[in-house]
């Protein structure tokens, strides 16, 4: 399962998805439910965008962590 999102790398906007388990990993925990995920996206935005932004720049197409 993945979280979609996008975000925005300087004036272009990019769609982004990171895998449920890559959430949970970044977060230190593990089968985080369903409908606990956005809670958990939107506490850990922060972190979730520096690692998509880092796979942008790498790639410059669309990121899945």
């Amino acid at each position: 399962m993945a979280f979609l999102f996008t975000m925005m790398y300087g004036v272009s906007m990019v769609d982004c998805e990171i895998s449920s388990a890559a959430l949970d990993d970044l977060d230190g925990s593990k089968g985080t439910r369903p409908d606990d995920r956005a809670t958990q996206f939107r506490r850990l935005r922060d972190a979730v965008e520096r690692l998509a932004s880092y796979a942008f720049e790498q790639q410059r197409e669309r990121v899945r962590i």
